[in-house]
């Protein structure tokens, strides 16, 4: 991990969180209705409980996939930005894609709520990867 710049790495898991926040407010009422939920059945959900802890729990996990595009990306030996988003676009189309499928399938979801959901990821991982890409530290020798 020394050659991941951990900086890059938080600025990504930052950037990440934020693109979720934009992306689930543009598309809000879509993924509310793919959900077959209401705004007030979730809130009902939690039951008075605080909901930091999910916003909390988000960011953490923002910042692992952030380490982990980088730590892929450090073994590879790629470097710069293009190499970053081609990495992260096949690890979140090939890999985040078809898991949330899966899950949804069973779940008996719609094919719309997969797309709001992975799309939010592929995107998002393309920017952490065009980030950590871009802002690798120097090579070593």
């Amino acid at each position: 991990m020394n050659k991941i710049n951990h900086k890059a790495v938080i600025v990504a898991g930052i950037v990440y969180y934020g693109i979720q926040s934009a992306w689930f407010t543009v598309f809000g009422k879509a993924w509310l209705a793919a959900l077959g939920k209401t705004l007030p059945q979730i809130m009902s959900e939690l039951d008075g409980k605080p909901y930091w802890p999910l916003y909390v729990t988000a960011f953490v996990c923002d910042l692992v996939l952030a380490y982990a595009i980088a730590y892929v990306l450090s073994l590879s030996g790629a470097r710069g930005v293009a190499a970053g988003v081609k990495l992260a676009l096949v690890l979140g189309v090939f890999i985040v894609a078809p898991v949330t499928l899966t899950n949804y399938v069973f779940e008996m979801h719609s094919l719309a709520l997969v797309v709001i959901d992975a799309g939010c990821a592929v995107f998002g991982f393309v920017v952490m990867g065009a980030i950590v890409g871009g802002w690798q530290r120097k090579a070593d020798g």
